[in-house]
């Protein structure tokens, strides 16, 4: 039992730990929408990111473009990570960062909650990405239906 605790005890030190390390975190959610067959080998991994790094070898302005997921042909039209499924719960009182990937040309992505129109992003040209925010929120029991599209992709 107290084996049990301690290992429990170790466990949650190391979560604390890592909470410090957020953009890590955000990186792997982020490169979870890359179906299986595009995820970058260790050897692209990290030719990205030495290209990320300041002086890495890209043009000004061209480091936000080249990193991270990108919508390729042949990918749904419009891409959330499985973060954003049934049952989320926003934080109440603050705003709900929504992200994704959508087929560029395809139209601004908007977000409804229950049917009202609350945001809308535009769709980056070179890779697709988008991001939204939700407004802030009060607490409620009830279920809402929060709808992301574009065009005719929801």
């Amino acid at each position: 039992m107290a084996e049990r605790a301690a290992r429990l005890h170790e466990e949650a030190a190391q979560a604390v730990a890592g909470s410090a390390h957020l953009p890590e975190r955000q990186e792997a959610l982020e490169s979870s929408l890359r179906p299986e067959g595009m995820r970058a080998t260790e050897e692209n991994a990290e030719k990205e990111k030495a290209a990320a790094r300041p002086g890495g070898g890209r043009a000004a302005g061209a480091a936000g473009a080249a990193r991270g997921p990108r919508w390729a042909p042949g990918m749904p039209a419009l891409l959330l990570p499985p973060m954003f499924a049934s049952h989320m719960r926003p934080q109440q009182g603050a705003a709900t960062r929504l992200w994704g990937l959508c087929a560029p040309g395809l139209g601004p992505v908007g977000v409804q909650y229950e049917g009202e129109e609350v945001a809308a992003a535009e769709v980056d040209a070179v890779s697709g990405r988008w991001e939204a925010r939700l407004p802030p929120r009060e607490a409620t029991l009830q279920p809402a239906v929060i709808r992301v599209y574009a065009g005719n992709a929801t």
